[in-house]
């Protein structure tokens, strides 16, 4: 089944079916790799641009299928998490970390990320309902 997100359910379901056990196979694969090959852990094979929609921790479900619905994963298959650190982290020439209802975290992310991870491009998105984060993504 080719990863295509149609319906929150069904990214649900493949992501249960196929892509948590393919991680969790290469990961038990990985556990014998050399210390040089753990040395370049994190470089890049090419460079490329990243853009990481970034959630607060505490992101009810309904945002989720909003994420979904918007049709941004489809379209620009941005990275989604809810790790501030996931999001800044990676030697790439180009991260851009679109945070979502920012204020939610409790501390400046701007000033966090110049910080921690300098050469971030940060883009707080605000809003204020599911419906709202789905039409602020689906006009990207």
């Amino acid at each position: 089944m080719a990863a295509q997100a149609a319906s929150p359910q069904l990214l649900t379901d493949y992501l249960g079916t196929h892509a948590v056990p393919a991680l969790i196979a290469a990961q038990r694969a990985n556990g014998g790799a050399t210390q040089s090959a753990q040395a370049v852990t994190g470089k890049p094979r090419a460079q490329y641009g990243r853009v990481y929609l970034l959630l607060p921790q505490s992101t009810p479900a309904e945002h989720l299928r909003a994420v979904v619905d918007s049709g941004v994963l489809v379209r620009h298959r941005y990275s989604v998490g809810f790790s501030a650190d996931d999001a800044g982290i990676g030697d790439l020439d180009s991260r851009t970390v679109l945070a979502v209802n920012p204020e939610q975290w409790g501390a400046d992310l701007a000033a966090w990320y110049a910080e921690h991870y300098p050469g971030v491009l940060y883009q707080p998105l605000r809003a204020d309902s599911a419906d709202h984060l789905r039409a602020l993504l689906a006009s990207r």
